[in-house]
C-alpha cells in the first residue's frame, strides 16, 4: 500500500480548470485497489476547491502546510494562528489597503481588494480589527495568505509567529513549526508506513520538503526549477496528465 499526497494548485487543478477527467480516472482507480489518497496544500480546509470538497476517492489531507491533518473524516491534528495576532494582521491590512484572505476550518474571510484565488465561494468581508472576536470567534484560522511580497513593517507583525513562503504575487503565513512533512509523518505514524511508502507530487517551493522526503518525490512538468532539482521524478505539466502518469508508472503498475 502506498499513501500518496498530491498538491492542488499546479498540480490537480489550474487556475479554475480542473481536476481532469484523466487524472481522476487514475486516482481512483488506485483508491479501489487499496492505496491512500491525500491532499497536500497551502490552502486551509474551508479554502479548497468546491470539486475538491467530497470526492470519493480522498482519504484525508494535509491543508494549511501541516496545520490541520485529517485522516477519515476525523482532525488527526490542528494548530492555528494565535487568536492575539488576527486584529494585528486586520488593523495591518485595513490600514495598507493591500489584500488579505484568513483561511480557516469552515470559513474564509478577507480584507482589501479582489483576491487572487477562487475560494469556490465569496470569502466573509472584514470591516474592523476585533472582527473575529466580536463575530467569528469560533473559527479556526489556520493559515493567512497576503498580497505580493512582504515590507518589513509587514513581516514585525507575522514573525515569528508564522513563517512567511513568498511568490511572485502573493505570500503564505504559515504556522511556524508547520510542514507538509510534519503533516505527511502524521498521517504515515497512523497508518503504519514510513516515508518510504509515500509518494508526494507537487509544483512549488512548498513542496520542496516533503518532494524531498517521500520516498518518491515527483516534480509536476510545470514546476519551478527549485524543486524540479530536489524531485527524483519529473512528471507532464497540470492539464496534461501529469498526475495520471505518475499514479500508471508507479502506483497501478505495482499494485
Amino acid at each position: 500500500m502506498k499513501a500518496i499526497f498530491l498538491d492542488i494548485d499546479g498540480t490537480l487543478i489550474d487556475g479554475e480548470a480542473g481536476p481532469f477527467p484523466e487524472d481522476l480516472q487514475q486516482i481512483e482507480a488506485a483508491h479501489k485497489a487499496g492505496h491512500k489518497i491525500f491532499l497536500s496544500t497551502g490552502r486551509s480546509m474551508a479554502s479548497l476547491p468546491l470539486a475538491l470538497k467530497a470526492v470519493p476517492w480522498l482519504d484525508g489531507m494535509v491543508a494549511g502546510c501541516g496545520a490541520t491533518v485529517v485522516l477519515s473524516g476525523q482532525i488527526l491534528y490542528r494548530k492555528a494562528v494565535p487568536t492575539e495576532l488576527l486584529p494585528k494582521i486586520c488593523q495591518l491590512y485595513l490600514d495598507n489597503r493591500k489584500w488579505c484572505v484568513f483561511e480557516g476550518e469552515t470559513g474564509v474571510f478577507a480584507l482589501g481588494p479582489p483576491l487572487l484565488f477562487d475560494y469556490g465561494e465569496p470569502p466573509v468581508r472584514l470591516h474592523h480589527p476585533e472582527d473575529f472576536q466580536k463575530k467569528y470567534p469560533q473559527e479556526i484560522i489556520t493559515k493567512v495568505t497576503m498580497q505580493g511580497f512582504l515590507s518589513p513593517q509587514e513581516r514585525a507583525v507575522f514573525e515569528p509567529a508564522l513563517r512567511i513562503n513568498e511568490f511572485t504575487l502573493y505570500s503564505e503565513g504559515i504556522v511556524a513549526g508547520e510542514t507538509k512533512v510534519t503533516g505527511m509523518d502524521r498521517v504515515l505514524a497512523v497508518l503504519g508506513l514510513t516515508r518510504a511508502d509515500a509518494i508526494a507530487v507537487g509544483d512549488s517551493e512548498n513542496d520542496l520538503d516533503i518532494i524531498k522526503a517521500a520516498g518518491l518525490g515527483v516534480a509536476m512538468g510545470n514546476a519551478c526549477d527549485a524543486l524540479k532539482r530536489e524531485a527524483k521524478v519529473i512528471t507532464h505539466n497540470v492539464g496534461e496528465g501529469g498526475v495520471a502518469w505518475v499514479f500508471k508508472r508507479y502506483v497501478l503498475s505495482a499494485s
